[in-house]
């Protein structure tokens, strides 16, 4: 079978073009251009057109406009923490208190700023500050835009000794840390005691002021009483302790009291500050094994064993006072047998 080459070609049999076909092209084109501008003068005019849309640019905007938001909240002086307002301190100084926050949480930083009032955690800083110093509470709140509030509750970790001839501050341990003062003579009251066979002696017998039977079966004592006023004045309100047995500081420098002992009376200070039962003025101790008594603001008052559980004793004193009103003393050393008068 034979091929054979065609020289056929469209091009040769194609119409041949006028010379005036460069102006019908151009009339063609006239005639479009008058269309389209009487369609669009003839127009709906109320009709919407349509918007080119540029979906393709919202996620980048969007984007951007959530950056410069948060460049705003983190990096505007306006949203900084820069003010302190510190309260309930009674020993511990207050700039202590402002110099650790502001060294720890408040840094102005180089690229981070972490005193930011959006950065800054409550509840970081109130965990800081409890594992740093002795608090029974805190409470730690922002204030917009730039306030940070501690509220703080001390837990009283010392005490102050009395001997009957001077003040020691001590530690809980009992040891010596500083002495304060020496105790002055406005300390001393005289009170009058009866001895046993002058008060069976007038018995059913009237007695005036006059009377020289009184007069004379009356001896008069020195006693020693805490200046506790001026002592909470001059050293913060810290646990007094009166020692009766009238033991010489200078000889025994260290182990005062027994550990269990200072920590006992510690833990009822506290706790009896945190229920606001009364307030204790000083407190008394003796023979360490009989106990302590609490002096308080009421007219009782509060007999109690510090080496025993103090919350249970707590809890037995609420429970005497919810119906009862005494008038000497209640006495919460012997577990559930609870005396008062």
């Amino acid at each position: 079978m034979r091929y054979v080459q065609s020289s056929y070609s469209f091009r040769q049999h194609q119409p041949k073009k006028s010379r005036l076909s460069f102006f019908k092209k151009n009339k063609r084109r006239r005639l479009s251009i008058e269309r389209e501008e009487t369609r669009d003068r003839y127009a709906n005019p109320f009709k919407l057109k349509k918007k080119k849309r540029l979906t393709h640019l919202a996620p980048a905007a969007l984007l951007s406009l959530i950056f410069v938001w948060l460049a705003l909240m983190l990096y505007s002086p306006y949203f900084r923490v820069t003010e302190l307002a510190v309260s309930g301190l009674k020993i511990i100084k207050p700039e202590e208190i402002n110099f650790f926050i502001k060294n720890q949480f408040l840094p102005a930083g180089r690229f981070w700023p972490k005193n930011n009032y959006f950065l800054i955690r409550e509840t970081a800083v109130a965990e800081v500050l409890q594992n740093k110093f002795a608090l029974n509470t805190i409470r730690v709140a922002k204030v917009f835009p730039h306030t940070l509030t501690i509220n703080l509750e001390e837990r009283v970790s010392s005490a102050i000794y009395d001997n009957g001839s001077g003040y020691w501050l001590i530690d809980q341990n009992g040891t010596v840390i500083q002495y304060l003062r020496a105790v002055t003579s406005t300390e001393f009251e005289l009170v009058g005691t009866m001895s046993s066979s002058s008060q069976s002696a007038i018995l059913g017998t009237k007695i005036t002021a006059s009377s020289t039977l009184f007069a004379s079966s009356t001896a008069k004592t020195s006693i020693h009483i805490p200046d506790f006023k001026k002592i909470q004045q001059e050293y913060g309100k810290l646990p007094l302790i009166y020692d009766t047995r009238n033991i010489t500081v200078t000889e025994r420098p260290g182990g005062l009291l027994d550990p269990a002992v200072i920590q006992g009376i510690l833990d009822f200070f506290n706790n009896l500050e945190q229920v606001k039962i009364a307030a204790i003025k000083y407190m008394v101790i003796g023979d360490p094994a009989a106990g302590a008594t609490a002096v308080t603001d009421q007219p009782w008052k509060i007999m109690f064993q510090p080496t025993d559980l103090i919350q249970t004793q707590l809890k037995n004193l609420k429970i005497v006072l919810r119906d009862n009103q005494p008038l000497q003393y209640v006495d919460v050393r012997f577990g559930e047998r609870i005396y008062w008068k």
